[in-house]
C-alpha cells in the first residue's frame, strides 16, 4: 500500500551518508545508461513557475517525478510546495508520496560531496562557505564526510544569519566553523568552496582561489529566471576560465538551462559529467595545483534515488500514513 511521508517524518529517516550513497549509485548508473534523466521542465504561471523533474533507477526498482510551484505572488508564507511522487519500475505501483524539500536538501548536498570525494585533493581540510540556508548546511554535512575537515568559514550577508549557522554547525559537525566578515576572507585560504545561494550575480572573485582548490555551485543558473527576467549566477568568469577540471551533473540539463556561467566551456567542450569522470571515461584531477568546479544544476533522477532509500527506511521502521487511510 502505498504511503504518505510528512516532512517531520522524513527528517527522522533521512541521513547523509544514504545521500552520498545514492547519489554517486544514479550518477554511475546514468553514465552507464541504466538509469533515465528527464531534464527539468518550467513555465510560468500567473503567479508563480510550475517546475517537473523526472528519473528512473531500474535496479533499485524505481521511478518518479518531483513537481510543483515556486511562488512570488501567491499567498503571504508560501514560497514553494513541491512533492515528491515514487512508483514502482517493476510493477507500476504508486509506492510513497513526500513533501520534497528535505529530499533536495540533501540530494544536493551530496551531489557536491560526491564531487568533493573525486575531484578534490586528498589533504582538502578548509572550507568556505558562501550562503546560510539549508542547503549551505547540506552541503557542509556532505564535505564533512568526504573529507577530514579542520576549520569552516561561513560568509553570507546577513550577520546574524552567519553567526547563527556558525554556531549550529560548529556543535553539529564538532569542528570549528567560524563566521567571516567578507566573502573573501572565507575564499581565499580555502581548499574546497561552497555556494549556496540566491544570487544573481558572482558571489567571489575568482582570483581569490589558491590553487589546489575544488569549487562547488549550486545555483541553479538559468540564463534568466523565467519570474523575474533577471540572469542567474554564483560564478564569474575568471574562476571558470581558471578550472583544469569542470564538471557538472547533466551535460543535457546545462544546455537546457543556457547557463551563463559554463555556457561558452560546454560550447568548447571542456565540460564532463561527473559520472564519466567517476568511472574513469573523463579526466579529473591530475595534480594537487589544478582548480577543479563542480556546477550542479538538479537531475530528477537524484530525487528518485534519495527518495528511494527513504521509503525503504520508512518500511522498515514502520512509518507512513498509508495512502488509502489518508483519503
Amino acid at each position: 500500500m502505498p504511503i504518505f511521508l510528512s516532512n517531520l517524518e522524513i527528517a527522522r529517516l533521512i541521513r547523509m551518508p544514504d545521500a552520498l550513497e545514492a547519489v554517486e549509485d544514479a550518477l554511475l548508473a546514468h553514465h552507464r545508461g541504466s538509469a533515465t534523466n528527464l531534464t527539468r521542465q518550467r513555465f510560468r504561471v500567473p503567479k508563480g513557475v510550475f517546475r517537473a523533474m523526472s528519473g528512473a533507477l531500474p535496479s533499485r526498482g524505481v521511478m518518479g517525478t518531483k513537481a510543483g510551484i515556486q511562488n512570488f505572488e501567491f499567498a503571504a508564507g508560501v514560497t514553494k510546495e513541491s512533492v515528491q511522487v515514487l512508483y514502482s519500475t517493476d510493477t507500476g505501483e504508486l509506492l510513497a508520496l513526500f513533501w520534497s524539500d528535505l529530499i533536495t536538501d540533501y540530494r544536493t548536498g551530496a551531489a557536491g560531496g560526491v564531487s568533493i570525494k573525486y575531484l578534490a585533493r586528498r589533504d582538502a581540510s578548509i572550507v568556505a562557505v558562501l550562503g546560510s540556508g539549508r542547503q549551505a548546511r547540506t552541503q557542509l554535512l556532505a564535505a564533512a564526510l568526504c573529507r577530514p575537515l579542520a576549520e569552516a568559514r561561513v560568509y553570507s550577508p546577513t550577520a546574524e544569519r552567519r553567526e547563527s549557522f556558525a554556531a549550529q554547525m560548529s556543535e553539529t559537525l564538532g569542528l570549528p566553523v567560524r563566521a567571516v566578515a567578507n566573502a573573501r576572507e572565507a575564499v581565499e585560504p580555502a581548499d574546497i568552496v561552497l555556494t549556496a545561494t540566491s544570487a544573481s550575480r558572482p558571489v567571489f572573485d575568482g582570483a581569490w582561489l589558491s590553487p589546489g582548490c575544488h569549487v562547488v555551485s549550486i545555483r541553479s543558473s538559468y540564463r534568466r529566471d523565467v519570474a523575474t527576467g533577471r540572469e542567474r549566477r554564483e560564478l564569474d568568469d575568471a574562476t571558470v576560465a581558471r578550472a583544469a577540471v569542470l564538471a557538472v551533473d547533466s551535460i543535457e540539463q546545462a544546455r537546457a538551462q543556457d547557463s551563463p556561467e559554463v555556457g561558452a566551456a560546454l560550447d568548447d567542450g571542456r565540460v564532463s559529467e561527473l559520472g564519466a569522470i567517476m568511472a574513469g571515461a573523463a579526466e579529473g584531477r591530475k595534480s594537487a595545483h589544478q582548480v577543479s568546479l563542480f556546477k550542479c544544476f538538479g537531475m530528477g533522477l537524484l530525487d528518485v534515488a534519495l527518495a528511494e532509500r527513504v521509503y525503504r527506511r520508512a518500511l522498515e521502521a514502520g512509518i507512513g500514513l498509508p495512502i488509502s487511510a489518508a483519503l
